[in-house]
């Protein structure tokens, strides 16, 4: 039974519903009452959780986004160098807020931190940089991004991504996905990307259709692995019908010659 005066009690209760049975409206209510007890029992990192939760469930209304920028701000305030606050608040500003100089000041603050924690802020801070045509300053996000947590696969594909859309530079981006299914051979977004790149840009159908084959073997309602795996298909259709005519050809110029002599 809930002890309604119970802070911790009540904020556990809201993890519960709100990560395990997804009743993210119960959820809030419980949350908004420990919130109310403005509770002094509270340790720091429960208050960081309560106010981060709220602030997740705020931000997905549009018409709560203050309320959820207030209440990340709140656990900023009793932990100002948490990455990962730092870096919603920069999605927030960035994305739903639509205040760029907030949201760059926020992902620079993450990124300082330099732990891996941060490094969900830097992929979104390169994507906020890339679409700013500030391609340098992003090329040194991601490649520190690798620097911090070399062992990610994440790392490599969003490098690897950033190589081949934004450099053109195919083998210097085949190097980089190589390195992220070295790391996790069931990396979807890889798996994904690479089978475009071999078909694009390599015209290897054969080895992309293997990569959008193993693709939907992790995800086979993936809709980039499946409308790349129909597009190998039809390629290599394409080409066998071409051999063929070429073969047809050949063979009537050869009888051609022959009724000549």
């Amino acid at each position: 039974k809930l002890d309604p005066s119970e802070a911790t009690t009540l904020c556990n209760y809201g993890l519960l519903l709100h990560y395990t049975k997804n009743d993210t409206k119960a959820a809030m209510q419980i949350y908004e009452r420990a919130f109310q007890l403005q509770p002094e029992t509270l340790s720091d990192e429960e208050k960081i959780s309560l106010y981060y939760n709220m602030a997740q469930l705020y931000e997905a209304n549009l018409a709560t986004l203050e309320e959820g920028r207030r209440m990340y701000e709140r656990a900023l305030a009793i932990s100002p160098t948490d990455s990962t606050i730092l870096g919603k608040l920069g999605l927030l500003f960035h994305q739903k807020l639509k205040n760029d100089s907030a949201a760059e000041e926020y992902y620079q603050a993450a990124v300082r931190v330099e732990d891996t924690d941060c490094i969900p802020a830097m992929s979104n801070y390169a994507v906020f940089l890339q679409h700013r045509q500030r391609y340098d300053e992003a090329e040194a996000v991601l490649k520190k991004a690798i620097e911090i947590q070399p062992d990610e696969a994440d790392n490599y594909c969003n490098y690897g991504q950033f190589l081949q859309k934004k450099r053109g530079k195919i083998q210097s981006a085949r190097y980089y996905y190589h390195m992220a299914l070295n790391l996790d051979p069931d990396h979807l977004r890889t798996l994904c990307n690479y089978g475009t790149l071999l078909g694009k840009h390599v015209k290897n159908y054969t080895l992309a259709k293997e990569m959008f084959e193993r693709a939907m073997d992790v995800d086979e309602t993936n809709e980039d692995a499946r409308l790349g795996y129909m597009t190998c298909m039809q390629e290599i259709h394409n080409a066998v019908i071409v051999d063929v005519g070429e073969e047809v050809k050949e063979a009537i110029n050869d009888e051609d010659e022959e009724d000549e002599e």
